[in-house]
């Protein structure tokens, strides 16, 4: 509890923040198993646990590249305020 007091937020909750570019060619390499899409914001998990973060332009194949790659894909609703 403290240290969620202290730190504000946990880091790894959010990812290290990738190109979009940099994002999809480590979806191409088949390193990404999991994104979660939240508006135009992409978290992705990598094979090995580490998360990635991205926006993403208007790609309307984004969705057909995740599914041919075998990524598992969730989507969350997009926080008002």
């Amino acid at each position: 509890f403290m240290y969620n007091a202290v730190s504000g937020e946990q880091p790894q909750a959010k990812g290290r923040e990738v190109a979009y570019t940099d994002f999809l060619k480590q979806i191409e390499a088949k390193a990404i198993s999991q994104v979660t899409i939240q508006g135009e914001s992409l978290v992705g998990q990598t094979q090995n646990g580490e998360k990635l973060r991205a926006i993403a332009p208007y790609d309307p194949d984004l969705i057909t590249n995740l599914r041919a790659q075998g990524v598992a894909i969730q989507v969350q609703a997009q926080e008002q305020g």
